[in-house]
């Protein structure tokens, strides 16, 4: 179940925009970005896509 870590780190990368700049802000790695926005997706049922810059779109959007 995702938590209020989770929650900001969320925000950090929407704050960011990609996880890298997230990662580096928040001083954790790539991967454990990747995880817990994956425990997010998976808790809440909703899926999002990236593109290979691994910005977020919308459901359905396109990748660019």
């Amino acid at each position: 179940m995702f938590n209020i870590r989770h929650i900001q780190t969320f925000v950090t990368i929407a704050d960011c925009g990609s996880f890298a700049s997230a990662a580096e802000r928040i001083g954790l790695t790539q991967s454990a970005i990747s995880m817990q926005v994956k425990t997010i997706e998976n808790d809440s049922g909703h899926a999002r896509n990236y593109s290979a810059e691994r910005r977020a779109t919308q459901p359905g959007g396109t990748v660019r």
